[in-house]
Formats: C-alpha cells, sequence, structure tokens
C-alpha cells in the first residue's frame, strides 16, 4: 500500500506512464537513476502505470514485470487506471499524453509538469526545489 500523504515533506516526481509507451519505456531507466541521486535529498520518484501493453488497466503482474525489466530499486511503481485522469486537475491528475509527469513541492502541490521527457528539464526543477 502506497500512500501519497505518507511523503508530505518530500520533494515528489510523479510519472504517469504505460507499459505499451516506448518514450516511457526508455525514460524508466533515466527515472530509476534520477531516484538513486536525489533519494537522499528528500526526493521520491514515483511511477503510476495506467494501461497495461494491451490498453487496459494495470495488474500487480504488470507492475512486477515493469520492475523487474527495468531494473526499479530505488521508487515506487504502482498500478493505476483512467479514472485518475482528469484534464481539469480538480479531482485527479492532468494527464493528456504519455508519459505525463509532475513534480509536487514540499506541501503537495504541483509546482512542475510535463508532456513527454526531458531528463534535463526534470533534473533543473528538481535541483531548485531541494
Amino acid at each position: 500500500t502506497f500512500t501519497l500523504y505518507n511523503n508530505y515533506g518530500k520533494l515528489i516526481g510523479l510519472d504517469f506512464s504505460a507499459v505499451w509507451c516506448s518514450v516511457c519505456n526508455d525514460m524508466a531507466s533515466d527515472a530509476n537513476r534520477l531516484a538513486s541521486d536525489y533519494g537522499n535529498r528528500d526526493f521520491l520518484w514515483v511511477t503510476v502505470l495506467l494501461e497495461n501493453s494491451q490498453g487496459y488497466p494495470t495488474t500487480n503482474e504488470d507492475v512486477a514485470g515493469w520492475v523487474a525489466k527495468h531494473g526499479i530499486s530505488d521508487s515506487p511503481v504502482l498500478a493505476g487506471n483512467s479514472d485518475l485522469i482528469d484534464l481539469t486537475a480538480e479531482a485527479g491528475w492532468p494527464i493528456n499524453s504519455w508519459p505525463t509527469l509532475v513534480i509536487l513541492d514540499r506541501e503537495m502541490i504541483i509546482k512542475y509538469g510535463i508532456h513527454g521527457w526531458s531528463e534535463t528539464t526534470v533534473r533543473g526543477w528538481v535541483e531548485s526545489e531541494l
């Protein structure tokens, strides 16, 4: 069980991805490195997989496969579904492409967001907040 608010006070990167997404797969090892590089500075990277390889909600088996495939060791990977999507960001997350990344500041407020992946951009955001 993972609860976002149990990590209140940390800088959090949320990665909303899909198992079938090539950019998401390419990003996974970079994100794992990011989690390792900044984890000792109260930064937490969390991946939420919203669709499996067939486009259906992910299962625990899908998550286990993702973790094994990408050698993820320093950050939680969670199963999710499309119920988390809300483009207004009032009752969910503003996800309209894969991957969607958001950085939550220490008060759990969305500070930054990006659709797609730019390690340089995300590292810059993390470093500016730490």
